[in-house]
């Protein structure tokens, strides 16, 4: 009613006592956008350093009569306002960015316009100056973005999935996410009815819990449009923060154009094809120009007018063909001379001297426009230096030199090359949300089991903090076990795994038994008052060191899980065996390779009715890029279960992970385990020349395979002889890479004289491999 509403030059702090009914929705979506993420800093917002003007304009069970009107309208009047305790002329003043993660139902039955109060509001709130963040709603519908993200001037935003990976190619739009085009509002100007305007991560966000019950230390897990639209809003402020001069519209045109392009979604129904006005083929009815990238889009606010923008690096280690993949990505190239490519060596954990690797600058393939065509240019530089060294780190660069010879380096990245072959990998988990502040993880071998303070055990590592962990998730407060005394027990469990290579202290103590028992052991502090528990602990062992197969072993450790003790000096430690008979041997896994399918087949060796399974794989043997390959539950049966990944690239190394749920809830993980597919260019062969017989010369086709390029690349030579094994003519003698390749010869011989007509000979070597054809020439 409008008795609830603020006066335009009032305010008051919002409360919300909705409880359940709410989820506390605020303090997520404003988390996301700028929280600090706790004493470690890991679930930190997008966007940090900016502040908060909450608004609440919705009754605590999320209903609305105008109230999302009014405080618009309240939001435009303050938009300028000083605030109490600010100097003039602060940063922080007035109001620049408003995310809305709310929205109407018509989408649920009916249809979204542009038309209303709602609307119009929004596009004056543009116009004064606001960028209007707002979600496009969850009803999983198709053509239809709800009000008021229905506006012409809004960012609209809806929801992708993230899988926990920087790999960009498994995003997907959500099934929940309300899709466009929206509903046509009768004008010419179909620029409009282009919603949404781009998609962010929406699904399984983790932020701040905002229940007053709790000490404050708390996060939550939540999905929805209302998830991706405060990533947009962080964005936003980052943009503006880089150019304060951008307009919204213009902060709207940079979160478009700079975004990654044309992302699938996860409707049956949703593929309807791109750009369906013909204005703009980056526009996607289902993920809007596509899946926003803030470190594009701040390039871009920062200086779009000239230069390069290089928005992506990566060097991708490539040791079992004996080199590393520098890439990297640009948007913008204004005309420059091109790029240089340079390698130092890893030294303390920083680069050393810089070497330029490229004999000649490598042009330029990009344009300068971004805006209806293609907003990504890739580079890729193979580095098959015979120097390089496995094991090994290095630091790769890339610069750009304009067109008056000044040089523009980019940061820096490294890569490791290669690693010595994996001997075992240690799981563990534990449920704690003060992880960095208040505990001490060691875990290794003791064989008198008396592992004393830190370093006092035969073998020990320091568990990784919370920033190395592979994964962490939310554990819903109903199922938390009650408070004990005045500790609040963890609702984040976090997921880690320990490496273990050849050379390593730890093969001596392989696999675990009773002779060589291991040990995870955990000191709580009493930081914050917030204790948690161990609910996990097993090491997989490789049958060999780096082999695709191997066994896992379980602690037997009873009670599972093993409450931590507040305090600081009792450590809770479990065993890997506890007990002297027991057998800990609790699963045997194994990759194998059928052509260029990967066959996965696991067993439990000890048995455990109702459990079930899911396979994750990765292009690195880091759990943390790991992804879901399988259904979510494989029942695991008595002969255990059999899997084939059919979805693999030729030439790549795949590792893979099998997580077992038993029938009572505890989880233990098994792997690595790898294979590398056969490559697509395995075998070098030359193909008969074309057209044979020849009248004016023709083409040579032929394959260099990694049988021939040792390093990445082979010499070739391809040269004609006549009939009496006199050379005519050398076609080609260069180093080249693995591949397809092609050169044409027109029947000329080494000194441009056409050759007579006859039978002549033409000899291919690549590497140690040759071949032979005959070639005829006729008049």
């Amino acid at each position: 009613q409008a008795a609830c509403a603020t006066p335009a030059a009032g305010s008051s702090n919002p409360q919300d006592h909705g409880s359940e009914a709410s989820s506390y929705h605020a303090t997520h979506v404003a988390g996301t956008i700028m929280g600090t993420g706790g004493p470690g800093g890991f679930f930190a917002g997008v966007a940090p350093a900016a502040r908060l003007v909450d608004c609440k304009v919705l009754s605590d069970a999320g209903a609305s009569v105008g109230g999302s009107n009014r405080g618009v309208d309240w939001v435009i009047s303050n938009r300028t306002r000083l605030w109490t305790g600010l100097p003039a002329g602060s940063i922080w003043q007035g109001i620049d960015v408003v995310s809305m993660s709310l929205g109407s139902t018509e989408c649920a039955g009916g249809s979204g316009t542009s038309t209303g109060t709602g609307s119009t509001l929004i596009n004056t709130a543009v116009d004064a100056g606001l960028v209007m963040v707002i979600a496009t709603g969850n009803d999983a519908s198709v053509e239809c973005i709800a009000s008021p993200a229905a506006a012409d001037k809004s960012v609209a935003v809806g929801a992708s999935t993230h899988n926990r990976t920087l790999d960009r190619g498994d995003d997907r739009v959500t099934d929940f996410s309300n899709e466009g085009p929206r509903d046509d509002d009768g004008d010419t100007d179909h620029f409009d009815e282009m919603k949404p305007s781009v998609v962010a991560p929406g699904a399984g966000i983790i932020s701040a819990f905002g229940d007053p019950s709790t000490d404050g230390t708390a996060y939550q897990q939540l999905s929805g449009t209302s998830m991706a639209t405060p990533h947009v809003s962080g964005c936003a402020a980052l943009i503006l923060q880089a150019n304060p001069g951008l307009s919204p519209m213009q902060v709207r045109s940079v979160l478009q154009n700079t975004a990654e392009h044309n992302v699938p979604t996860l409707k049956v129904a949703g593929d309807r094809g791109q750009d369906p006005f013909g204005l703009d083929a980056n526009y996607d009815p289902s993920c809007g120009w596509g899946l926003v990238d803030v470190y594009a889009a701040c390039k871009e606010a920062l200086n779009s007018a000239s230069g390069v923008q290089v928005v992506k690096i990566r060097p991708l280690a490539n040791p079992a063909a004996s080199r590393i993949d520098f890439t990297w990505i640009t948007q913008r190239e204004y005309p420059f001379q091109g790029f240089n490519v340079y390698r130092a060596p890893n030294v303390n954990n920083a680069p050393g001297t810089f070497a330029k690797l490229n004999a000649s600058l490598i042009p330029g393939a990009g344009q300068p426009a971004i805006q209806g065509v293609a907003n990504r240019t890739p580079y890729v530089f193979v580095d098959a230096d015979p120097a390089l060294v496995l094991g090994q780190s290095y630091w790769y660069r890339v610069d750009w030199v304009d067109l008056g010879g000044g040089v523009h380096a980019e940061p820096a990245l490294a890569v490791a090359y290669g690693t010595l072959a994996r001997v075992a990998t240690a799981f563990y988990q534990i449920v704690h949300n003060a992880v960095d502040n208040d505990l001490t993880i060691r875990l290794g071998s003791d064989y008198g089991r008396s592992i004393g303070s830190l370093g006092g055990a035969d073998m020990e590592v320091l568990g990784p903090g919370e920033k190395a962990q592979d994964s962490v998730r939310v554990i819903l407060p109903s199922t938390v076990p009650a408070n004990t005394g005045s500790s609040a027990l963890g609702t984040l469990e976090h997921f880690w795994s320990v490496g273990f290579r050849q050379g390593d202290a730890a093969e001596a103590f392989l696999p675990p038994s009773y002779g060589t028992p291991w040990f995870l052991s955990v000191t709580d502090g009493g930081y914050v008052n917030r204790t948690g528990r161990l609910t996990s602990y097993s090491i997989f062992v490789n049958d060999s060191p780096g082999s695709p197969s191997g066994t896992t072993y379980v602690t037997d450790h009873a009670p599972m899980p093993s409450p931590l003790v507040e305090g600081g000096v009792v450590p809770t430690t479990i065993w890997i065996p506890e007990q002297r008979t027991t057998d800990v041997g609790a699963a045997h896994l194994a990759a194998t390779l059928a052509g260029d399918i990967v066959e996965i087949d696991f067993a439990l060796t000890q048995s455990s009715a109702g459990a079930s399974a899911r396979i994750l794989r990765s292009t690195s043997e880091e759990f943390s890029a790991a992804a879901l390959i399988s259904p979510e539950s494989l029942p695991i049966g008595d002969g255990g279960l059999h899997f084939e990944d059919r979805e693999t690239e030729p030439g790549l190394t795949y590792w893979y992970w099998v997580e077992v749920r038993t029938a009572a809830g505890s989880t233990f993980m098994n792997g690595p385990v790898s294979v590398t597919t056969p490559s697509a260019f395995a075998v070098t062969f030359a193909r008969a020349p074309q057209p044979n017989p020849m009248r004016a010369g023709g083409a040579l086709h032929f394959t260099v395979g990694a049988d021939a390029a040792v390093g990445g690349s082979a010499e070739v030579v391809v040269t004609l002889h006549d009939i009496h094994g006199r050379k005519v003519r050398e076609l080609v003698h260069e180093r080249m890479g693995v591949g397809e390749h092609a050169l044409q010869w027109k029947a000329a011989d080494s000194n441009g004289r056409s050759v007579q007509a006859g039978m002549y000979y033409l000899s291919f070597r690549a590497g140690r491999i040759s071949q032979t054809h005959k070639v005829i020439v006729v008049d």
